[in-house]
């Protein structure tokens, strides 16, 4: 077992391991802004941060996910997003 640290995330909502790297999503929306962080174990450091809020989306983050290799991701809203990289 091992462990290493990272930025500190506000108010996981979140979070899908898939091909050796975690996403996970936090925040409540305007006040504590939605974002995505990508954490690579292999390399033991956050690979992105992406504010969802700068994008435009504002609603509470509310699921991540893959399906057939493709992210999903859905706010508190309902609406569905699919992600690319």
């Amino acid at each position: 077992l091992r462990y290493f640290d990272v930025p500190y995330h506000n108010y996981m909502q979140g979070a899908v391991c898939y091909r050796g790297k975690v996403y996970e999503v936090e925040g409540f929306g305007k006040d504590v802004r939605a974002a995505l962080r990508i954490i690579d174990l292999a390399h033991e450091s956050e690979e992105l941060y992406f504010d969802f809020y700068e994008a435009g989306i504002e609603a509470e983050p509310e699921l991540i996910d893959f399906y057939r290799g493709s992210c999903i991701y859905i706010d508190a809203h309902g609406s569905a997003f699919l992600l690319s990289f």
